[in-house]
């Protein structure tokens, strides 16, 4: 058992219990080369039909996640309609850290859009011994769960047209042609 050391805080309502990772009571952690397995309790109170009579449970729960991130290939139906050219124009883009001039000035490839890639979620509190305030910490979803990274995707795919996929996206006029000259090589 590991002792539970008190977080001191300047605001008398604030008492905190610090636990190493994985020490927390009622929460199990196990570390192998390919998976990370937590399991953990929840305690809730069940109550009958009537709803008078209640029944203090637990709930044992597990959670593996597999930490090897497998390939991800995307076959697209279309590959070379305004969605397929600009997808894959877009990863390659990525790939790339592509930056390029637009009327409105320079700008540079990224995932904003992207849930996986800069989507972000609430995973805790950080607590502030200047004023004995809490404040929210957020995390991407990339960064808590292993996933493939969209510039690591294999892209297929066929179309009814016979054009290219640069002759695709001049002709879908959606992506800057100055990007476009950059990728031309790689689209051809």
């Amino acid at each position: 058992m590991v002792e539970p050391k008190l977080i001191s805080s300047k605001k008398e309502d604030f008492h905190f219990t610090q636990y190493t990772a994985g020490t927390a009571p009622s929460v199990e952690r196990v570390d192998t080369a390919e998976n990370i397995e937590v399991k953990y309790v929840n305690r809730f109170t069940l109550y009958d039909e009537t709803e008078t009579v209640a029944t203090p449970v637990l709930q044992q729960k597990s959670i593996i996640t597999g930490k090897k991130v497998p390939k991800m290939g995307v076959m697209l139906v279309g590959l070379g309609g305004n969605n397929g050219s600009t997808f894959t124009a877009g990863i390659l883009a990525n790939r790339k850290q592509l930056q390029w001039e637009t009327k409105n000035g320079t700008h540079s490839a990224n995932f904003f859009g992207s849930f996986t890639q800069s989507a972000t979620t609430h995973v805790g509190f950080k607590f502030d011994q200047e004023n004995g305030q809490l404040t929210d910490v957020h995390k991407t979803i990339k960064d808590l769960l292993p996933m493939v990274n969209p510039i690591d995707f294999e892209i297929g795919g066929w179309d009814i047209s016979d054009l290219n996929l640069y002759e695709s996206c001049k002709r879908a006029k959606v992506l800057e042609p100055t990007l476009l000259d950059q990728l031309k090589a790689d689209l051809e």
